[in-house]
């Protein structure tokens, strides 16, 4: 992979499913170790994240159907993918890590710049919203 452009399930993945420097790790890891569970302390413990931080990032990846929670107390989640299209993809984004980190951070970057953009333009909308007083008032 040297194009200078992630292919087009890559950059679906990370404008859907991945969002943070954390998810993008986690994933990496429990797709590199696909039968192994994870806790969030060993995920913290092998990747060097604030445990907090890969709490929201397992169970952000659980509610995207990338990964899945296999054992509660403590919770435990694997590497397993809801449909062959993401596994494709998670499998995909690796090479693309692997051979192409800075394009894949470049892009994880627009995307939250676009997110934000998104929503400052939606809170902005918002403010112009007309509402109906209430009969009461």
């Amino acid at each position: 992979m040297t194009s200078d452009r992630l292919p087009d399930s890559v950059q679906t993945l990370l404008r859907e499913h991945v969002s943070t420097f954390e998810q993008l790790e986690v994933l990496l890891l429990m797709h590199a170790h696909p039968h192994d569970d994870w806790t969030a302390t060993a995920v913290a413990e092998r990747s060097h994240i604030p445990e907090d931080l890969v709490n929201r990032g397992l169970t952000d990846l659980s509610g995207s159907g990338l990964i899945e929670q296999v054992r509660e107390n403590p919770a435990a989640y694997c590497f397993a993918p809801r449909t062959t299209h993401l596994r494709q993809a998670a499998a995909d984004l690796a090479v693309a890590y692997r051979d192409q980190r800075a394009l894949v951070m470049s892009t994880m970057s627009v995307n939250a710049i676009e997110r934000i953009r998104s929503e400052t333009l939606r809170a902005f909308s918002d403010a112009f919203v007309l509402r109906r007083k209430d009969d009461d008032g």
